[in-house]
């Protein structure tokens, strides 16, 4: 962390400019803005092509269910997206989730997985 602000900026850029999905790296131990994701770990020990696109996966349909929910307000979308992380037992669902993707394209991921198809309405970047 070199106190840069370059997070704060990405994510104010992601507030006000774009819609993106933002899932800090940042060491647990660190004081650092913005703290750890939940889901740091998760994405971390992918380590093959297949590991991430089924962790991106399963972002995309998490972060779809909340768009659908709100009747795509994107706003409301981002903020419920943000609070879903530091939910109780939102890992634990996270993980079950992609243990089924993984269950459910095993036999596939020779040929490659099909990621969940968002609406044009919806333009996600993943940061």
């Amino acid at each position: 962390s070199s106190c840069w602000g370059k997070s704060r900026l990405l994510n104010e850029v992601l507030e006000k400019h774009i819609d993106g999905i933002y899932i800090s790296l940042l060491e647990p131990s660190s004081n650092g803005f913005p703290k750890r994701s939940c889901l740091a770990d998760t994405l971390l020990v992918c380590k093959t092509p297949e590991d991430f696109l089924i962790f991106l996966a399963v972002v995309l349909e998490y972060y779809l269910e909340i768009f659908v929910s709100v009747d795509g307000d994107i706003t409301e979308c981002r903020t419920r997206w943000r609070n879903a992380q530091e939910e109780v037992g939102f890992r634990a669902e996270f993980d079950r989730r992609k243990l089924n993707r993984v269950q459910a394209y095993q036999l596939d991921l020779k040929s490659g997985i099909i990621l969940p198809s968002l609406p044009a309405s919806v333009p996600v970047w993943l940061f």
